[in-house]
């Protein structure tokens, strides 16, 4: 059975999505607090920080990222139309800044800056494998 919660309209909240939502960002709210109680208190220093950033970043995502790949049935989770799309997007933002840059040089405007022509090219990569992990 679901639980559900009158809300302000005279309608009910499925208690299942504010239990998702807080089982996904109160282990986050934890750990920050965690980490500033920890710096406050000196257990941690800003080498240590440099340090364990480097670690997770270069070690513990990677390998949480290669056993959830290992362990997924792609031909279950594969979804084409998602992949095209993540393929699609970035190719046609570059197109748009490509376009832009060739016009505003023809029309003597200011070229624009590195940021505006990096933009579309810093999309996440790993958007694609989050649904094939999950």
């Amino acid at each position: 059975m679901v639980e559900l919660l009158p809300d302000r309209k005279g309608g009910f909240i499925r208690m299942e999505n504010l239990l998702f939502c807080l089982n996904a960002t109160v282990p986050i709210f934890l750990t920050m607090m965690l980490g500033c109680l920890f710096k406050k208190i000196g257990w941690i220093d800003e080498l240590f920080t440099k340090r364990l950033n480097k670690f997770v970043f270069q070690v513990a995502l990677p390998a949480l990222l290669f056993e959830d790949l290992a362990t997924v049935d792609l031909a279950e989770v594969w979804d084409m139309g998602y992949v095209a799309y993540c393929f699609a997007a970035p190719v046609t933002l570059d197109c748009s800044v490509i376009a832009q840059t060739t016009m505003s040089g023809s029309s003597g405007s200011e070229k624009p800056t590195n940021q505006e022509l990096q933009f579309p090219s810093l999309s996440n990569s790993a958007v694609p494998v989050f649904p094939a992990t999950e």
